[in-house]
Formats: C-alpha cells, structure tokens, sequence
C-alpha cells in the first residue's frame, strides 16, 4: 500500500495585535525582539510577587527572587522579556507543615503572583500547596528547593528562569503570542476533554476555548460525578454553556471546530451533537478526533535517528491523517525514543466540507506552536496539552474541590495550569 504526506511549515508567530509586520518563527526571539503579543493590554501597571520558602533555603529564595527581577546570564530579568515591572513585596519562611499552612493562608489580598519553595520533589506536599493556593484563586509557581540548586551548579537555571517567566506571563492572563492565521472567517476551537480519579469513580468533563490565533480564552468545567449518564448530560451543557458564554463575548464565530482529546465514545459524540442541535447552530462544525495512542508509527531511515522531520503529514485517507508535531527539527532531536504521531480523524458526523480536512490538520499542527508552558516545552497542540495539565491539576486538588477551585472566578480566563 502507498500512502502520500507532505512536510508541513511552521506557522508565522505575531507578536504584536495591531502590526502583522512584526513576525518571528522564533517564539524567544520574537520575545526578545519586539516583546509580547498584548504588550500594554495585561490590566496590571505591576507585578507584585511573593515568595514562601523552607527553612535553610534563603539561597534558593534569593536565586528565585534576583533571577526574576534582574535575570541570570543572557536572561535580563522578567520586565526585559515581558515590558511590565516585577517586584516581590511578601516574602515568608517557614519551617514545617504547620507554618507553611498559615503563610498560604495569609498571603496579601495585593498580591498578583506567589512562588513556593518545597525542599524535595514531594507528591503530597505539592498537592497540599496547590489546593491551598487553587481554592483561593491565587496564581502560583511551585519550585523545587534541591532542583534549582543543582542547575545553579550546572550553569543551567537560566533556561528555568526564563521558561518560569513565560508561564508566570500566560498564568497572569498575557498573550505572548499568536499564529499569525487566516483572518478571512472567524473561527471558535473548542478542545473537549475529561479526567477520572485514581479509582475510576469520579469522571469530569471540562472544555477549554480557543481563537484560530491560537488564543485561550477560557475553560468551563462541572463538578466531577459517579454515573457516565450524568457526566454525558454534564457534556452536553458543558458546550451549550460555553458556546453561550462565547456568544456573549465574541459575537457569533463563521465555523465551530471541536477537538476531541480523549478517544470519545459514540455516546459522548452524541452528547456533543445534541448540545449542537439544541444550540441551533446554522454554521458549519467539525468534529476533529485527535488520538496521540495510535498504533501506527512514522521513521525515515534516512537519518540516523530514525526519526522524522516535525511536520511530516501522512494521508491514511481524505478525512485521516497521521502528523507527527514531535520530530526532528534541522535534523535533530533532543529527546531520546520514537515520537507518536497524532491521528487526526475528521468525524463522518462534522457539517463541514470534508475539503476542508487538509486546513484541519494544519490548524493542528500550528496549535503546537502556542505552547505557553516554556519556549523549549515539548510539543503537543494546546487542545491535547491545556486538558492534560488541567486534568493533573483536578487529581492534585482532588474532585471533591474541583468545584470550589472553578467557583472562583479569578481563575476562569486565565492560563492558570500551566
């Protein structure tokens, strides 16, 4: 059997919302060069920071706090990359549980942003901060003691300070920047995923919200339940809820494009349409499958690796496709094993022209591109990562507080997870 593919181009990066002209495939340097998509627009004139470390660890503290504010090698500091001013102005110490639970309960109301220091990779302890921190709408970075030593020693914290800078960016509601997209039509992508506990009981939904820039602009979620009956009614107002909510703020969109992170069920399919019918929806949708378990692999054995150029598209069929967003990049890759492709499957159930299917896959691949969590984050379209994050954060907290953490809408249009 013959199967043809191409090599798809990286998006055109914008940093900047009113000049197309300033453009980077780069997203450090465009950072670097003209600064943030939104600069000017974050509704803050400063950053106020706070910083709670363990005892014995004033050295991580100050490492954290001058790495921050005034940079670390050829970083120059978080207001070089970002153009808005940083300050820490709360800082606490604390020696055991007892403590650390009273300085995360007294942070300032004036506060914007917190780091929290633990000593050692400690799952527990890490799960205790962040519901601490998440029930009371408080963005956070949580920073391990022992790590930031070693890559101090190794000459390697340069690249943590400057990835926790961008993060820190996208957690406080910053754009750092967008696909440079067709502008010809507007276009909603919306990612549809859910998570189950540890023992299979509890299942949430959650749906995170996107322009065809790449934008994220929120999550909807409900509270986590036993019976899939009422997680598929819970699905079903999920979309109408959200779509809704879009309409309110955005005015109608020309198309709907819905991801599906986790393989849905026929069912769960169903529950997506008749949200879509109920809406009386008169554009046209697709439905996109987006399986990262497929069986299938991709190798060129022309390189030694093995492995791939990013990029590469293979056409299993005129609505599948195989895309590989983790490959070689000139040749080379700095992670070890084979990467999966995507399967990426155009729903027989979508209204869209099924012509549509090769700009489908594209706006996949480019959605790797507007991954916030650090400029050398691994890549994955935001639909698959966002409700990867999201997920892990519902078992941290645990889903008897996931509803407490969505109450607070301080959170709701932020990036918060990353």
């Amino acid at each position: 059997m013959r199967f043809e593919g191409e090599l798809l181009s990286p998006p055109k990066l914008r940093f900047d919302y009113a000049l197309r002209s300033k453009i980077e495939e780069s997203p450090f340097r465009g950072i670097r060069k003209y600064g943030p998509y939104d600069e000017g627009q974050l509704p803050l004139s400063k950053v106020n920071c706070g910083i709670i470390f363990p005892s014995g660890y004033s050295d991580v503290k100050e490492a954290i706090k001058r790495g921050i504010v005034e940079g670390d090698g050829w970083f120059r500091g978080f207001k070089s990359l970002f153009k808005i001013p940083l300050e820490f102005t709360f800082e606490k110490e604390y020696a055991g549980i007892p403590q650390l639970r009273s300085a995360l309960r007294n942070i300032p109301s004036d506060c914007n942003f917190v780091f929290v220091i633990l000593p050692h990779h400690d799952v527990d302890e890490y799960s205790f901060v962040k519901k601490e921190l998440l029930l009371n709408g408080v963005l956070n970075q949580v920073v391990t003691g022992d790590k930031v030593r070693k890559r101090r020693f190794e000459g390697s914290l340069v690249w943590t300070l400057t990835n926790i800078a961008l993060s820190m960016y996208a957690k406080l509601g910053g754009i750092p920047w967008l696909i440079d997209a067709r502008k010809d039509r507007k276009e909603l992508v919306i990612g549809v995923s859910r998570v189950q506990d540890t023992s299979g009981k509890y299942v949430a939904g959650f749906v995170t919200l996107f322009s065809q820039f790449g934008d994220y602009l929120f999550l909807e979620s409900r509270s986590p339940v036993v019976e899939w009956d009422k997680y598929l009614e819970g699905l079903r107002d999920l979309i109408v809820d959200a779509f809704i909510e879009y309409l309110g703020n955005e005015g109608e969109p020309d198309v709907l494009i819905l991801h599906f992170h986790k393989n849905p069920g026929r069912k769960e399919i169903e529950a997506v349409t008749t949200a879509l019918n109920e809406l009386k929806i008169d554009i046209p949708y697709a439905l996109v499958h987006l399986n990262e378990y497929s069986n299938y692999r991709l190798f060129d054995t022309a390189m030694p690796n093995f492995v791939p150029e990013r990029g590469l598209k293979v056409n299993l069929s005129p609505i599948q496709a195989l895309l590989l967003v983790d490959g070689n990049v000139n040749g080379k890759r700095n992670r070890m094993g084979t990467p999966h492709p995507l399967e990426v499957r155009l729903d027989k159930r979508s209204t869209i022209d099924r012509n549509e299917f090769p700009y489908l896959v594209k706006q996949v691949y480019d959605f790797s591109y507007v991954n916030w969590r650090g400029f050398n984050a691994r890549s994955s379209p935001v639909t698959v990562n966002y409700p990867k994050l999201i997920a892990k954060l519902v078992l941290t907290v645990g889903p008897s507080n996931w509803n407490n953490v969505l109450a607070n809408g301080r959170l709701k249009d932020k990036a918060w997870f990353l």
